[in-house]
C-alpha cells in the first residue's frame, strides 16, 4: 500500500499544497519552525485525529485534506474493511482509496471515503489499517510498561486476541460486581419480598369488591332501624286493613262516583280517577305488606356487617384511603413481585454465569500467556540484531515478565508447579523491556537506563521487527509507517545507521520520515522540502512544499551540513 498524494488546503499556515510521495523512503526536511510537522498533522487529521482551533487557516472558509492511497490488489485489509463499512462486495476502484476531510470554521467535520460519506467511528476502524504515525512523543511512550507489553503483543500478532480478552474480562467483572451487589442487597430484597407476599395475601384474602362497602352500609342502616321500620309499616298495613279503612272509604266513594257518572257523563272522569286511585292504594297496601315481610331482627348478621366494615376500614387506611386505592395497591404489589428477583435463584444464575465467563477469560489468557512467552525470545533476538545495525554493539535487550500471585486468581503451571495469578484486563502477566548498551553490564529497565538516542533506536528496532513479522505472516502490504523526527538525540555514524535501517524498512512498507539530519535524508527515494514563505499576502507567512530533484536534493543536503554540523 502506498500514500500517493496528500492535498492540503487552508491548514494553519498552509494555503494549498499537493505533496506527492513514492512507495519507498520519503524524507521531509526543512528549517526548524518551517512547518514540517504540519504535513504529518494533516495526515493525522485526514485519518480522524481531533481538530484544534489552531489547525484552521485564514485563507478560506473551510479546511480540506485529501489522502490518496494506492493498493497492489483488492485483498488489502483496508479495502476489505471499507467494503464491509459501506456494505458492498467491492468498491468501484479496488486499487485506490481517497480519504477526504472537510473542517468548517465552526470546527465541524465531514469525512468521505471515495466520495462516500463516512462516520468518524468507521474511519477510526479504517485508519490503523492505512497508516501508523510515530510522533515525537513515541519514544516517551516507549517508557510506559503498558506500551511495552502492547509492543510485544503486536509483534506476536496478538492484538485482536488481547482486545477480545479485555472484553471477556470486563464482562466477567461486570457479572462479578452484580453478584457482590446482590449478596449485599440480599437481606433487604428478601425482607421486601416477605413483606410484599404478606400484603398480597392480606389483600387477596379480604376479597374486596369496589361497591361492597356501600351495600353493607345500606344493609346495616336497615338492620339498625329494624324495630322502628317494622312498627311503622305494621301501622300502615293495620290502618289500610282496619274497619272503615281508607280502602273501604275510597271504595264507597268510588261507588257513589260511578252512580253519578251513570246519570251524568260529565262526571265520568272523576269516577275513573276514584277507580284508579283505589287500584293504586291496593297496590300500595300489598307493597307495604311485602316490605314488612322482608324486615327482621338479625343481631348475628349485624355483627357480621360491622366486622366486615371494620376490616374494610382497616385495609382502606393501610392501603391508600379507599377500596379502589387498596385494589390498585394489590395490582402494584403483584407486579413488583414479578420483577423483584428471587435472590436464591438469581444468585445461582449469576454464580453459574461468573464461572462460565471466568473460564472463557482463563482459556484465552492462558493461550496469550503461552504465545507471549514464546514471542519474547524471538522479539529480543530480532531487536538485538537491528540494534547492532544501528551502532549499538552487542546490546542486551529482552522482555522480563512479572505477575501478582492471587489465591483467587487463575491457576497456571510454572516450572512444574502450580501457582494462581491475578487476572487483569491485559492478561495474567505484565512486563517491561530490559536493556544494556554496554557488554558485560547487567541489563536494567529500558525506561530508566536508555538515553534519548537509544530510545529512538530501540523504537525503530521494535518497529522493524514488528513490520517484518507482519509482512512475513500476512503476505499483503500493511499500514504505511510515518516517523516524525525518530532520529532525535543521535548524529554522526549512528544517524547513518538509522538512515540505512529506514531505507531497509522501506523495502517492505512505505516509510515517511520527518528529519533534521543529512545522514538520514540522504537515503530518501524522494526528498520533500518544507519552506516558510513570507512573500505572499502582503508579507504574511505561509508554508510551501517542494519535491526536490536529485540536484536540488544534493544542494539541500549540503546546506543541512552547514546549518547543522555533524557532531
Amino acid at each position: 500500500m502506498t500514500l500517493r498524494k496528500l492535498l492540503i488546503q487552508n491548514l494553519a499556515l498552509i494555503e494549498r499544497i499537493d505533496v506527492a510521495f513514492c512507495s519507498g523512503l520519503n524524507v521531509i526536511t526543512g528549517e526548524s519552525g518551517a512547518g514540517k510537522s504540519l504535513i504529518i498533522r494533516a495526515l493525522s487529521l485526514a485519518l480522524g485525529e481531533r481538530a484544534d482551533p489552531d489547525d484552521l487557516g485564514d485563507f478560506a472558509d473551510k479546511t480540506i485534506i485529501e489522502a490518496h492511497f494506492e493498493f497492489k490488489n483488492g485483498n488489502n485489509p483496508a479495502i476489505l474493511t471499507l467494503n464491509k463499512i459501506l456494505e458492498r462486495r467491492e468498491t468501484e476502484n479496488k486499487n485506490a482509496l481517497i480519504i477526504r476531510r472537510e473542517i468548517s470554521q465552526s470546527g465541524r467535520s465531514r469525512f468521505f471515503a471515495n466520495d462516500n460519506l463516512l462516520a468518524l467511528a468507521d474511519l477510526k476502524k479504517l485508519a490503523p489499517l492505512l497508516c501508523r504515525i510515530q510522533g515525537q512523543a513515541a519514544s516517551v511512550n516507549l517508557r510506559s510498561d503498558e506500551y511495552q507489553l502492547a509492543t510485544l503483543d503486536k509483534y506476536a500478532m496478538l492484538e485482536e486476541k488481547v482486545a477480545l480478552m479485555a472484553k471477556r474480562f470486563d464482562n466477567w467483572q461486570a457479572v462479578k460486581r452484580d453478584k457482590i451487589s446482590l449478596i449485599s442487597q440480599r437481606e433487604n430484597l428478601d425482607n421486601e419480598r416477605e413483606l410484599l407476599l404478606f400484603q398480597k395475601d392480606e389483600l387477596e384474602r379480604a376479597s374486596l369488591e369496589p361497591d361492597e362497602e356501600e351495600k353493607l352500609i345500606a344493609e346495616k342502616k336497615r338492620l339498625d332501624s329494624a324495630e322502628k321500620l317494622i312498627r311503622d309499616t305494621e301501622q300502615i298495613v293495620q290502618t289500610l286493613d282496619a274497619d272503615q279503612s281508607p280502602l273501604e272509604t275510597l271504595a264507597e266513594l268510588g261507588r257513589l262516583a260511578k252512580d253519578i257518572a251513570e246519570t251524568d257523563e260529565q262526571f265520568s272522569a272523576q269516577s275513573k280517577q276514584f277507580e284508579s286511585n283505589l287500584i293504586q292504594l291496593e297496590d300500595l297496601r300489598q307493597s307495604v305488606s311485602s316490605y314488612r315481610s322482608s324486615l327482621y331482627h338479625d343481631d348475628q348478621r349485624l355483627e357480621e356487617i360491622n366486622s366486615r366494615l371494620a376490616e374494610i376500614y382497616k385495609l382502606k387506611m393501610k392501603y391508600g384511603g379507599s377500596v379502589s386505592a387498596a385494589l390498585k395497591t394489590l395490582d402494584e404489589i403483584t407486579h413488583r413481585l414479578t420483577v423483584l428477583p428471587d435472590t436464591g435463584e438469581k444468585l445461582a444464575e449469576l454464580t453459574a454465569l461468573e464461572c462460565e465467563l471466568r473460564e472463557q477469560y482463563s482459556k484465552l489468557a492462558l493461550e496469550i500467556r503461552k504465545k507471549r512467552m514464546s514471542a519474547e525470545k524471538r522479539l529480543s533476538g530480532d531487536v538485538v540484531s537491528t540494534l547492532n545495525d544501528l551502532a549499538i554493539s552487542n546490546p542486551i535487550f529482552d522482555f522480563k515478565f512479572n505477575w501478582t500471585v492471587d489465591e483467587d486468581g487463575i491457576t497456571v503451571k510454572d516450572k512444574n508447579k502450580e501457582i494462581t495469578l491475578k487476572a487483569e484486563r491485559y492478561g495474567l502477566e505484565k512486563g517491561e523491556f530490559y536493556f544494556s548498551a554496554n557488554p558485560g553490564e547487567e541489563s536494567r529497565p529500558l525506561a530508566r537506563v536508555a538515553s534519548g538516542g537509544e530510545l529512538s533506536r530501540a523504537l525503530l528496532a521494535l518497529d522493524v521487527a514488528a513490520t517484518h513479522k507482519t509482512f512475513t505472516n500476512a503476505g499483503i502490504g500493511g499500514a504505511i509507517t510515518v516517523y516524525d523526527e525518530v532520529d532525535s538525540g543521535i548524529g554522526g555514524k549512528t544517524a547513518t545507521a538509522v538512515g540505512k535501517k529506514l531505507k531497509e524498512l522501506s523495502t517492505s512498507t512505505q516509510v515517511i520520515v520527518v528529519t533534521h539530519l543529512r545522514q538520514v535524508a540522504s537515503f530518501g527515494d524522494i526528498h520533500i522540502l518544507v519552506e516558510k514563505n513570507p512573500d505572499r499576502m502582503g508579507g504574511r507567512n505561509s508554508v510551501d512544499v517542494r519535491c526536490l530533484s536529485k540536484r536540488e536534493s544534493r544542494e539541500q543536503l549540503a546546506r543541512m551540513v552547514d546549518m547543522e554540523p555533524v557532531s
